[in-house]
């Protein structure tokens, strides 16, 4: 199983950027031509960098453990077998809860690692359990 950052730890982003996309068709009808081509090229950066953040971290869950791959150019990946694990937290507020992400701490022998805003939290969560 697959899991990635949810896009709801970022709504922040998302609304900025509707925001520069409905400033930039605003402008587009007003024939401010500079100002929407600047407010079109700052909505399509903040897409690319919120996207890069939804990607930056994917965990996968094997049958021998779990591998976290961290980066998309340079990528890191700490693999962790499921003798290893100790005990794993979930952490999640009502809002949190609702809209199915959260954070998951997973305790191993030697390492902790804190999984953060990760979608489907709690499949996760139940999915680690059933295996330690």
């Amino acid at each position: 199983m697959n899991f990635r950052t949810s896009r709801y730890a970022y709504w922040y982003g998302y609304a900025i950027l509707l925001i520069t996309i409905f400033l930039a068709m605003y402008y587009n009808d007003r024939a401010a031509d500079k100002m929407a081509m600047m407010l079109t090229v700052v909505s399509a950066t903040l897409f690319i960098i919120l996207e890069y953040l939804i990607r930056n971290q994917q965990v996968r869950l094997t049958q021998q453990g779990i591998d976290v791959h961290n980066g998309l150019l340079r990528t890191q990946t700490n693999a962790i077998s499921n003798k290893e694990i100790t005990r794993t937290t979930l952490h999640q507020n009502p809002l949190k809860k609702a809209l199915r992400y959260g954070d998951i701490c997973i305790i191993a022998k030697d390492e902790e690692i804190m999984l953060k805003n990760i979608h489907e939290a709690e499949r996760l969560y139940h999915a680690l359990q059933r295996k330690i």
